[in-house]
């Protein structure tokens, strides 16, 4: 595997620099008001410089939102060489069967499905698969030089049977087939729940390379696809590129949606960003560029080149 190229600021627009420091600017913000409205406050000179402490922070949020507002847009999926050939597990799934119908133009798609095949596939290049059967895997992926891993029960409720067999050994017969085919490169979509104990303390900022805390079995087999990435990638040579994906709607719809959205066309982006990489392993948060998210995204774009173009706050703009 190549060094990963060398990180320019040049190469970056406003949005890229600038969200990150918005995003803390927010999480500021309403820890300000926290204090302000329900912390007791010592004398009348401490509530003054909270006022100013909160003037100040959304002076610095306005000055990057007009800034931002004028960055260029960019482009949603790269342009320059890669695997041209690429295997999406999963395709009955609701980001699967989304991913298919965005990547067909750029990439030569083969789909996988498991128990069922819609009546109108988004490609004509599909198999079925039982995926306990490795030998039926390595068929189905002849020719192809990129895996991109959707297949799982996304359940967090799921019961442990069910994980075991739909997200743990069918990963790993994944992974091995994809060593036993030849395939250089599997991007593995994995989820927030893998830090979700994280969320549940409400212990914000979240960075991809703290240590794991899984939130249910789901998030635990997740970790466990993370881990045996690294492994494939030390043991046997195979790129991995690991996705901590959000919650990817058509929009957001709540709350925790606002903080943990993934609009569509980034989710294709990012994953063709992970398709595209010269790096031979590594875990990153795949969430758009929302104003309040809890997950730290500067790694997905510094090292991927990742360029978001959603915001979350766009539909709670009179909330």
């Amino acid at each position: 595997m190549t060094d990963p190229p060398p990180y320019h600021l040049s190469e970056h627009d406003a949005v890229d620099l600038l969200d990150p420091i918005r995003a803390e600017l927010a999480k500021l913000e309403l820890r300000t008001r926290h204090y302000r409205e329900r912390v007791p406050l010592g004398s009348v000179e401490d509530g003054e410089a909270l006022r100013v402490a909160s003037d100040a922070l959304a002076a610095a949020r306005a000055a990057i939102a007009e800034v931002t507002s004028a960055s260029p847009g960019k482009a949603q999926i790269p342009e320059r060489p890669g695997p041209r050939r690429v295997l999406i597990t999963g395709a009955g799934g609701t980001i699967g069967h989304d991913l298919a119908e965005r990547l067909r133009d750029h990439y030569s798609v083969r789909l996988m499905y498991h128990r069922r095949v819609p009546a109108s596939p988004p490609v004509d290049d599909w198999v079925q698969i039982d995926t306990s059967q490795i030998e039926s895997i390595v068929s189905a992926l002849e020719g192809i030089e990129a895996i991109v891993h959707m297949a799982a029960d996304p359940e967090t409720g799921a019961p442990w049977e069910s994980v075991l067999e739909n997200n743990i050994i069918a990963t790993y017969n994944v992974f091995e087939a994809a060593r036993l085919a030849g395939v250089k490169r599997i991007v593995f979509a994995s989820t927030n729940h893998v830090m979700g104990m994280y969320d549940r303390d409400q212990e914000w900022p979240i960075y991809a390379d703290q240590p794991v805390r899984p939130d249910s079995l789901y998030g635990v087999s997740k970790a466990f696809g993370e881990n045996l990435g690294r492994f494939w990638h030390d043991q046997h040579g195979m790129s991995v590129i690991c996705l901590r994906i959000g919650w990817m709607l058509p929009e957001p719809r709540d709350e925790i949606s606002r903080w943990m959205w993934l609009s569509p066309r980034d989710c294709a982006q990012v994953v063709s960003r992970a398709l595209e990489t010269d790096l031979g392993f590594g875990v990153f948060y795949a969430i758009s560029a929302n104003s309040r998210r809890h997950w730290d995204i500067t790694d997905t774009i510094e090292r991927l080149g990742y360029r978001p173009e959603d915001d979350a706050e766009r539909f709670f703009a009179n909330s």
